[in-house]
């Protein structure tokens, strides 16, 4: 799956952006705001499957980590096995 540069979720427009170094869990603040970081330094299924989970968290925010997870994984495995990952 190629990684986009810009997504719409809802009514939200966000920007992904591929970085070097760890991504802190929570930073939430104004700078990245509406911004999905990935760590470049990820294999491909690792960035792939962080960010559906961050499209969960932005979808639903209520959800707790442990249910985001979860449908990041599940999810995941069923486009993965489908082939509609391109």
């Amino acid at each position: 799956m190629k990684i986009p540069r810009k997504l719409k979720i809802g009514a939200h427009n966000y920007t992904i952006k591929e970085i070097d170094g760890i991504i802190e869990s929570g930073n939430r603040n104004s700078e990245h705001r509406h911004t999905i970081l990935l760590n470049k330094r990820l294999c491909q299924t690792e960035k792939e499957t962080t960010l559906f989970h961050e499209i969960l968290h932005a979808i639903n925010n209520e959800l707790n980590e442990t249910d985001v997870e979860f449908l990041t994984q599940a999810l995941y495995q069923v486009l993965k096995d489908n082939n509609l990952l391109r």
